[in-house]
């Protein structure tokens, strides 16, 4: 999550949407096995990851993951 928030500060936007997908993953599977502990950072990542997308034109992706988000 951090790491995608440093490269799209550097303007390597899809570097940076690569690396909230695999952190998206991540927290995915770490939610199914603690929900408590990891859904607050899988919305958080879902959060990036839609920004990340609207930053690079794909709106209806960007709207897919921040409704997931707040779900």
């Amino acid at each position: 999550n951090n790491q995608s928030i440093r490269l799209a500060d550097l303007g390597r936007r899809e570097d940076a949407l690569d690396a909230i997908t695999r952190a998206v993953t991540t927290y995915q599977t770490l939610a199914r096995q603690g929900p408590d502990a990891f859904l607050p950072k899988l919305a958080s990542s879902l959060n990036n990851q839609s920004n990340h997308l609207a930053d690079l034109g794909r709106w209806e992706e960007a709207l897919t993951a921040i409704t997931r988000a707040v779900d």
